[in-house]
């Protein structure tokens, strides 16, 4: 079956052959070998993880990486059966460690894309991360980037960073903006907090969508409530179980989710960090949460219909 992903982070879906050339190309020879990769990006606990994936977007230093990078994580997510997906790209990150001018990346993202379309007939989109740590400065800046350039294959934007140390209330009037300009909305949240930050997410920012949601399990009023508004959760187990959120995926709440009757689609978040492709995700969590037939196709049809398009553009 064609799949749609719509939780991933480009940097995390690079495939390790990729990173590698990425290492050789400006200067660690040592990572410029596959097999030195995959040790590298073997990790224990989110703090580490985050450690060995900034690390990586240090060495992504030149625009035109972005094109090679895309186009190569296109191409392997293609090859899982992947026919259609939305990538978070961290602007902020490109410019904050290397000084990038934002449009010159997004355009070598469509080469890329381009190229990746053209040999697999994958469609992708494109999420602005607001990232929590850079701050609602940094925000409206890359909020009001999105809203003008949507030509570039912008679909929505995204809420990552730090959950447990900055909130998402700060982010409010941007997302009002947001929404006005027709982008889609979605941020991650109830992953390394509480049920209060889902909260904050449903309430102030009103997103489509939220990513991971894991806590909001916790909280029966909050799961009605996201079922009544038929917010989509982009639930991502085995990122969960790999970062700590979970302790297995038997402990993630999907079925609790499914039961309560969220919209709910899988994702792999950073698959290649994590070990999983979409198509894993799919075998464990049917076996493991005792998946009918008609709950797989709900999750798959939930992924195509909650998907950020035919968006209306709208004048600034």
């Amino acid at each position: 079956m064609d799949m749609t992903e719509l939780h991933i982070h480009l940097e995390g879906a690079v495939p390790i052959k990729a990173m590698a050339e990425i290492y050789r190309r400006h200067g660690h020879p040592e990572l410029g070998d596959p097999e030195r990769v995959k040790e590298f990006i073997r990790f224990e606990g989110f703090s580490d993880f985050l450690s060995r994936f900034k690390h990586f977007l240090t060495y992504m230093k030149a625009a035109e990486d972005y094109a090679f990078l895309t186009e190569a994580a296109l191409a392997n997510l293609a090859d899982d059966g992947i026919r259609d997906v939305e990538l978070t790209i961290s602007l902020g990150a490109a410019s904050f460690f290397h000084g990038l001018d934002w449009t010159h990346v997004l355009e070598e993202i469509a080469r890329g894309y381009s190229a990746a379309h053209t040999a697999t007939g994958i469609e992708m989109r494109i999420l602005v991360d607001l990232i929590r740590n850079h701050g609602p400065e940094a925000g409206w800046k890359a909020a009001r980037f999105a809203a003008e350039n949507r030509h570039l294959n912008i679909a929505g934007i995204n809420l990552g960073g730090d959950e447990a140390n900055y909130p998402a209330a700060p982010y409010t009037e941007i997302y009002a903006f947001a929404r006005d300009q027709g982008l889609g909305l979605t941020a991650h949240a109830g992953e390394a907090a509480g049920p209060e930050s889902v909260w904050a997410c449903v309430n102030l920012l009103k997103v489509d969508r939220i990513g991971h949601g894991t806590r909001a399990a916790e909280d029966p009023a909050l799961l009605e409530t996201i079922a009544e508004r038929g917010i989509a959760i982009e639930a991502c187990p085995t990122s969960n179980v790999r970062t700590g959120a979970v302790a297995s995926l038997a402990d993630h709440p999907l079925r609790k989710f499914l039961d309560a009757g969220c919209r709910v689609c899988l994702n792999t978040d950073d698959p290649t960090f994590f070990g999983v492709r979409l198509s894993d995700e799919f075998r464990q969590c049917a076996e493991t949460h005792r998946l009918s037939d008609d709950e797989v196709q709900s999750l798959h049809r939930v992924a195509r219909e909650a998907a950020f398009t035919g968006r209306p553009v709208r004048s600034m």
